[in-house]
């Protein structure tokens, strides 16, 4: 009898103290509350921002990595980077020293041979006063018998260069880094500022036993303030309201009327775009733990594209799908890349679709883990998974990511680390001695001599 009091008891200890675990209920914060701790979590972010968004400061990066590639028909192959680099925001002067060690081995003819072949590669280069300066430092290739006779012409030609500075006298880079700045992207944290006005139709709920706010978005003040961020990206934070207005007063940095029809045509975007079907939620599980989620909802863009979104989210995790979606009216809107591209012309047809799979979870401090594929309808793309570790510290960032990828039949593991810092000052030196290129070019080759503006920008891209 004792002995089933005691497990009675025990019993009803177990499931006491599991029950109070089950009822531990997050802070009971006000929404004002809520979305302050939300904005306040991303503070690492903002920080890394606005480091690398600081034009007045001085850059000293180091990256060190490997690539391993499994090419699908028995050829390997490995790529070692070890760089350094020292960039100036105010005077755009830029200093590199690039170093690649290549190895790429096959068991079966590739380009009508068998392959055995290394390769170390160093090169340094310097941008002082809008003049490029480069040197090739480094090029010592080993192959099998097969190939040697192959490359011997190009080792030849190659040694003539070893150790020398060239230089291009581009009159067009000043104007070519013009125009880059002036649609080089601004930070705005303002944006990134959760706002209380963003959201309508709060109410308390609960979400998977979690205190939560179940919210829609104020879509006018959510537009506005994103093509306010918009115009300060086209800016570069230069250009007066006249410019962006549509009065061409230039104010500094140049804005082209083509980037102002751009401008335009997004604005127009944005404003096009409008949510269905929203069902979103600021979950509570600490005082400093605010997960954001859309646990399903679709986003509309000019009536042409429908982009899908389909969230959970646990303490450590989140998991969802996005499905892209390009809709059988008007002009359509095509996927390429990260960017949605505009066509005249109307397609016919099946209903195309593009979806990424995702889950991220915390793995200690400052790591996530992460797997990522994309379908292009059934078909799988892209497989993306490992693991991307942050460091953050006052004036330095390092980033160390440990990545294995899958696309079209080609294999790839890539780790390393890439770590930036401020530093005090740094003097760029450009070499005395340097050659200029297109005039070493011009002696090599018969033909017309290579100018200015042949080598120039435009003609680099025509």
């Amino acid at each position: 009898m004792q002995l089933k009091k005691g497990i009675l008891w025990l019993v009803i200890l177990v499931g006491a103290t599991v029950l109070a675990a089950c009822n531990q209920q997050a802070p009971n914060l006000s929404f004002e509350a809520t979305v302050k701790a939300y904005g306040e979590q991303r503070s690492a972010i903002l920080s890394i921002l606005d480091l690398i968004s600081d034009k007045e400061a001085i850059f000293s990066s180091k990256l060190n990595g490997a690539i391993n590639l499994e090419l699908g028909t028995g050829e390997v192959g490995k790529i070692v980077v070890n760089s350094t680099n020292v960039s100036e925001g105010k005077t755009e002067n830029q200093e590199s020293d690039v170093n690649l060690q290549l190895e790429l081995s096959s068991q079966e003819a590739l380009m009508g041979t068998a392959v055995d072949l290394t390769a170390d590669l160093g090169v340094k280069a310097l941008i002082k006063d809008y003049i490029p300066y480069f040197q090739l430092s480094k090029l010592d290739i080993k192959a099998n018998d097969n190939l040697k006779d192959q490359l011997s012409f190009v080792t030849s030609m190659v040694d003539g260069f070893k150790g020398k500075w060239f230089t291009l006298s581009w009159t067009q880079l000043k104007d070519l880094a013009t125009q880059m700045n002036a649609q080089k992207f601004v930070f705005t944290g303002a944006f990134m500022q959760d706002k209380v006005e963003y959201y309508t139709g709060v109410e308390s709920v609960e979400y998977e036993w979690q205190p939560a706010w179940k919210v829609q978005f104020n879509e006018d003040l959510v537009k506005a303030d994103a093509k306010e961020a918009l115009r300060a990206m086209f800016s570069g934070a230069n250009l007066s309201w006249n410019t962006l207005s549509g009065n061409v007063d230039f104010t500094g940095s140049l804005l082209f009327m083509e980037d102002q029809q751009k401008l335009t045509q997004i604005e127009n975007m944005i404003d096009s775009m409008k949510f269905e079907n929203l069902e979103a939620y600021f979950v509570i599980y600490a005082k400093d733990n605010i997960k954001f989620v859309i646990k399903s909802g679709d986003l509309i863009i000019n009536d042409e594209i429908k982009i899908s979104f389909s969230q959970k989210v646990t303490l450590k995790s989140y998991e969802g799908t996005i499905t892209v979606t390009q809709l059988m009216s008007g002009e359509n809107f095509l996927m390429s890349g990260e960017k949605l591209l505009m066509s005249g012309d109307n397609l016919s047809g099946e209903v195309h679709s593009l979806t990424f799979d995702y889950a991220v979870k915390a793995s200690g401090w400052r790591k996530v883990v992460f797997d990522l594929s994309v379908l292009d309808g059934e078909d799988e793309q892209l497989k993306l998974s490992g693991t991307l570790a942050f460091e953050m510290e006052e004036n330095a960032l390092s980033v160390k990511p440990d990545i294995k990828i899958e696309i079209d039949g080609v294999k790839a593991s890539v780790a390393g680390e890439y770590r930036m810092e401020k530093i005090d000052s740094y003097t760029f030196t450009e070499p005395k001695d340097a050659q200029d290129f297109a005039t070493l070019l011009g002696a090599f080759f018969a033909g017309p001599e290579l100018s200015d503006e042949l080598l120039s920008w435009d003609a680099l891209i025509d």
